[in-house]
């Protein structure tokens, strides 16, 4: 199996109203910075960081971006 690299860009960062366990849905880019469809392809592997509204929750790893607007987790 080859080993495949998760992609990382700069100023990248969405809301998501999304709950539990399953894929995030992006509901758009915060002010100032840009959405994920902006800076990677369907199917690319990405790092990312969540964190909950109020900061108790976070959560960080490996999705797959799937264009133009969700974040399955991978790893």
């Amino acid at each position: 199996m080859p080993y495949l690299v998760a992609k990382i860009a700069n100023r990248i960062q969405e809301t998501s109203s999304t709950v539990g366990i399953g894929d995030f849905s992006l509901d758009g880019a915060v002010p100032k910075f840009n959405t994920f469809d902006s800076a990677f392809d369907s199917g690319d592997l990405v790092r990312y960081s969540i964190i909950s509204v109020n900061g108790s929750q976070h959560e960080s790893g490996i999705g797959t971006f799937i264009a133009p607007s969700t974040l399955a987790r991978t790893t």
